[in-house]
């Protein structure tokens, strides 16, 4: 009974330490990209998609994976089917009052907070947050411009 339990964990250590690592590598990437090509936002007739990204957005505890999505007209976030949660959020651009940088866990340097201007705030995780913000600076300060 001993032995057994003994090669038991072994063999479960060295499954965890070392195969389920390389599968996650090797078939997540797949897995994402066939996701991404299924997420698709409701626009508006003339809406365009300019910039998407993958991102997770924090709602209640739950990290909701989807699509960040920068169009003409808004900003929109679309979940995937995988979550409790599932949706899409619509943030037009002039109810943009602020977005800034944080770390998501105090570790993770991919956070951004959108704050609208009913004081809603939106908590992303993402990688090319970056360009997530020059183009939502471009936006945010066209539209602005435009209602004065």
């Amino acid at each position: 009974m001993e032995y057994f339990t003994i090669n038991f964990i072994v063999i479960h250590c060295i499954a965890t330490t070392y195969l389920l690592p390389y599968f996650i590598r090797k078939y997540s990437t797949k897995l994402a990209s066939k996701l991404e090509k299924r997420i698709i936002p409701d626009l508006y007739e003339n809406e365009m998609i300019e910039y998407q990204v993958q991102a997770n957005l924090l709602k209640g505890i739950e990290r909701v994976g989807g699509m960040l999505f920068l169009t003409n007209e808004k900003m929109i976030f679309k979940s995937h089917k995988f979550n409790f949660q599932a949706g899409q959020t619509n943030v037009e651009y002039d109810q943009i009052a602020d977005f800034t940088k944080n770390k998501s866990s105090k570790t993770i340097d991919k956070g951004l907070i959108i704050t609208t201007t009913d004081g809603t705030k939106l908590d992303f995780i993402m990688n090319d947050r970056e360009q997530v913000i020059d183009i939502l600076n471009l936006k945010v300060l066209t539209e602005k411009a435009s209602t004065v």
